[in-house]
């Protein structure tokens, strides 16, 4: 609703507001439209975008009337959805009809095939009058059959628009969640390298500690081999075994082979 209610001050400000346009507007009017069929227009008829003698009325009235009357509050005391036809009936009941109707909505209504009918009839017998239509509801960005229903609503020369601000808001605000959890993990390890650092020598580079690490390793795996061989040795005597050592370098004596025999003078 607050997005809703921002773009069309927006729109009365900057469209309607813009002075090469409200020369050209001659009057307008902005109708709030509930489902009960109610209307509450800003006037009774289409009003001109300048203010009268007494300084009253005019556009900046509208925008003031506007952002009074259409807030969370009153929204809450209406049933979904409004009512397209009576709001329509009552934009275009009295002379002059508009030239452009704008409509700004959060879904298609239930009954939209009697809206396409009612469009359909009075652009045949009354006036070819486009519209624009801002819808708020991301679900029909991504539906056929909704954003087939404001296409025809439209016509040829009007416009729709789906405003996701909202959504794309609530997907940024995800994505900034998920990021500053990940900086936060680097963070950590940015903080384990950093300690890393601090432990060596400050004359040592990265790449020579982690040789050195190498080396170091490889000296205690030999040393707990040793230490270990050592262990099965002693447990070997311990059980009285024989324990044959070969000194470094002897070949033993191929099979079947032996010292020569010994022959008499």
């Amino acid at each position: 609703l607050e997005e809703a209610k921002e773009e069309v001050k927006k729109f009365l400000e900057t469209v309607i507001g813009n002075d090469d346009v409200s020369k050209a507007v001659e009057s307008f009017n902005v109708v709030v439209f509930t489902k009960d069929g109610a209307t509450n227009p800003w006037k009774p008829t289409y009003s001109s975008t300048e203010k009268d003698e007494k300084g009253k009325g005019g556009l900046p009235d509208a925008i003031k009337w506007f952002m009074k009357t259409y807030n969370p509050k009153t929204a809450l005391t209406q049933a979904y959805p409004p009512n397209w036809i009576a709001a329509l009936d009552k934009m275009t009941e009295n002379a002059p009809l508009p030239n452009h109707i704008y409509v700004v909505c959060s879904r298609p209504p239930d009954n939209d095939v009697a809206v396409l009918k009612w469009f359909e009839t009075f652009r045949t017998s009354k006036k070819d009058v486009p519209v624009s239509v801002v819808a708020f509801d991301p679900e029909v960005a991504d539906n056929g059959v909704l954003k087939s229903f404001f296409k025809q609503v439209v016509g040829p020369d009007g416009h729709f628009l789906v405003d996701k601000t909202k959504s794309e808001s609530e997907e940024l605000v995800a994505l900034l969640k998920s990021a500053a959890s990940k900086k936060k993990q680097i963070d950590k390890i940015d903080k384990q390298l950093v300690k890393l650092e601090t432990t060596r020598s400050p004359t040592t580079s990265l790449d020579e500690q982690l040789n050195n690490d190498r080396q170091l390793l490889h000296k205690q795996v030999a040393i707990r081999n040793c230490i270990e061989n050592d262990l099965i040795l002693c447990d070997l005597c311990a059980k009285g075994q024989q324990v044959e050592i070969e000194p470094p370098g002897f070949l033993p004596p191929a099979k079947g082979s032996g010292p020569p025999a010994a022959t008499p003078d």
